[in-house]
């Protein structure tokens, strides 16, 4: 089913049957390959020590991996994210919360006012606030050319997501692990 975890076994298990099935019928087309995993649900934003906002106005975000990120990007400050997620000993406001380090674009950083090392929390259900995320802010940055086709057309994910009438959507730009094994487990 499309809308379960993603665990380590599971992406294993999907990336060998695309990679075989691209050698089969796709291997003349293809130049370079990059994966791009992204979670379906959008998670309700939340610093700690605060309520959570709902409702549709609600501030909303989700997680994605695109591999070799790092070399298609500018990092304005901070840092690029470290390995596979941590736990938050004791969480934060939840015992051990995983605790992920993303990749935040500049214009959202500004709109956010989120600068390296701020924690947010994405609440999958804003009424029950004992599963959540833990998001460390890495870095700030910027693609280098977002109309590279790198990007797939997904330049974008260092602005604002969402409709201007809707909440405030944020792309978390995370490494593959932290996806997997901090979010998919």
């Amino acid at each position: 089913s499309p809308l379960r975890p993603l665990g380590q076994r599971d992406y294993d298990m999907a990336s060998e049957a695309v990679e075989q099935g691209v050698a089969r019928h796709l291997a003349w087309l293809v130049r370079d390959k990059a994966s791009n995993i992204k979670t379906t649900s959008l998670l309700f934003l939340k610093r700690p020590g605060r309520p959570a906002l709902a409702g549709p106005d609600a501030p909303r975000g989700y997680f994605q991996s695109i591999s070799g990120l790092e070399g298609h990007i500018r990092v304005i400050s901070g840092a690029l994210p470290k390995g596979g997620p941590s736990l938050i000993p004791g969480g934060v406001e939840s015992e051990n919360a995983p605790l992920i380090e993303a990749v935040l674009g500049s214009h959202l950083a500004r709109l956010l006012r989120l600068e390296p090392g701020d924690v947010l929390l994405l609440l999958p259900e804003p009424r029950n606030p004992s599963r959540q995320i833990g998001v460390r802010i890495a870095a700030i940055a910027e693609p280098v050319d977002p109309q590279e086709e790198y990007w797939m057309g997904n330049g974008d994910l260092f602005e604002p997501q969402g409709s201007p009438e809707g909440p405030v959507i944020v792309p978390f730009l995370v490494n593959r692990d932290s996806l997997v094994q901090g979010v998919g487990n």
